[in-house]
C-alpha cells in the first residue's frame, strides 16, 4: 500500500487553518495510507490549540514539534519533507481550501506519469483563485497569471517558476535527491520543480485541484497578469525587483554547485551562467539573457525582465 504524506506548514492561521485542515481530511484515495504532518512555525495566535484539538480527533494527522525555533516557510516545508517516511508527497499551505478529490487526481497522474519507472516526478496542478471568503475571483490560477505550464525545461524554470506549491505531488525517487536543505532556495516548490525538470518529469493536470485563498497576507499570493496597472506597480518596486532577481541568480549558484556531479555539461552550463549574472553589469545580463534565450514566458515579462535586472 502507497503512503502519501500530506505536509502542512502553520504559521499564524488561526482564521482558516481549520477549515483548510477539514478539506484535506476529506479526501480519501483507495488502497491508499493518507497521513498530514503539520508543523507550526511558532505562532503568536491560537493556530497551535486548534491544531491540537484537529490532532486529537484525526488519528491520520501529527505535529512535528519546531522547538521553539522559526524556519520560516522554505525551511518550514523542507522540515517536513524530512521527517516524512512517505512514498509520496504534497504541500500544503494553511489558509486554502482543497477539493475532495485533490489527492486522488493528483496521485492518478503521478501513477501515469511514473508509469512504473524509477524516475523522479512532480505533478502540479491548476487551481481557482479566491477572495478571504472563499468566493471565487478566477477559475484558473494559469489563465489569470498568464502562466505557461508546459514550458518545463531547466532553461525555462530557471527564468520563471510556474508551479504553485499548494498543488505539488512529488515522489520518494525525487526526495531522496535532497541531502540538506538548501542554502538558497527562493522557494520549495521552485527548487523541487528545478530537481524535476533536471533529472526526471514534471507532469501538469490543467484542472484546478483546490481553491487558493487571497486575503492580503499570503507568503507569495496571486496577480492578475492581465492588469496593467498592477503589472506597472510590480515593476515599479524597484527594491522588491532587485531581491527577487538576486535570490533567482544566489539559487542557480546553488543549485548548479549542489548538483554539478549529476548534471550534464550542457545543463550545468545553463544553469552556472544564469547563476554567474548575478556579477554582471547590466548590459552584459542583457546580452546574456539574449545570446542564451533566457526568456519568460511572454513578451511583457520580458521587456519587465530588461527593466528589472
Amino acid at each position: 500500500m502507497s503512503k502519501i504524506s500530506v505536509l502542512v506548514a502553520t504559521y499564524n492561521n488561526e482564521r482558516y487553518i481549520g477549515k483548510l485542515l477539514k478539506s484535506v481530511s476529506d479526501n480519501k484515495v483507495d488502497g491508499t495510507e493518507i497521513e498530514i504532518l503539520i508543523r507550526d512555525d511558532c505562532s503568536t495566535d491560537s493556530t497551535n490549540e486548534k491544531l491540537e484539538e484537529f490532532v486529537s480527533n484525526n488519528p491520520r494527522a501529527k505535529i512535528i514539534d519546531s522547538a521553539g525555533i522559526r524556519l520560516g516557510a522554505v525551511g518550514n516545508f523542507f522540515r517536513l519533507l524530512f521527517e516524512s517516511d512517505a512514498d509520496y508527497f504534497m504541500f500544503c499551505d494553511a489558509d486554502d481550501f482543497w477539493f475532495a478529490n485533490k489527492i486522488e487526481k493528483t496521485f492518478d497522474l503521478m501513477l501515469k506519469t511514473e508509469d512504473g519507472g524509477n524516475k523522479p516526478v512532480l505533478i502540479h496542478t491548476d487551481l481557482s483563485v479566491a477572495d478571504s471568503e472563499l468566493n471565487i475571483i478566477s477559475d484558473s490560477l494559469f489563465k489569470y497569471e498568464k502562466l505557461s505550464p508546459d514550458r518545463k525545461t531547466l532553461k525555462n524554470l530557471l527564468v520563471q517558476n510556474n508551479v504553485t506549491g499548494c498543488t505539488v505531488m512529488i515522489n520518494r525517487r525525487l526526495k531522496n535527491y535532497l541531502t540538506e536543505v538548501p542554502k538558497h532556495a527562493v522557494m520549495h516548490d521552485w527548487w523541487l520543480a528545478l530537481i524535476a525538470a533536471a533529472f526526471g518529469e514534471i507532469g501538469v493536470l490543467y484542472e484546478p485541484t483546490m481553491l487558493y485563498r487571497q486575503h492580503g497576507k499570503n507568503q507569495i499570493g496571486a496577480y492578475n497578469a492581465g492588469n496593467l496597472f498592477d503589472a506597472a506597480k510590480r515593476l515599479s518596486d524597484k527594491k522588491r525587483n532587485k531581491l527577487i532577481y538576486e535570490s533567482m541568480f544566489l539559487q542557480a549558484e546553488s543549485f548548479a554547485k549542489t548538483y554539478k556531479p549529476l548534471l550534464t555539461a550542457e545543463q550545468y552550463e545553463t544553469v552556472f551562467l544564469f547563476g554567474e549574472m548575478r556579477k554582471f553589469k547590466k548590459f552584459k545580463k542583457i546580452i546574456t539573457i539574449f545570446s542564451k534565450c533566457y526568456f519568460k514566458n511572454s513578451f511583457l515579462r520580458n521587456v519587465g525582465q530588461i527593466i528589472a535586472i
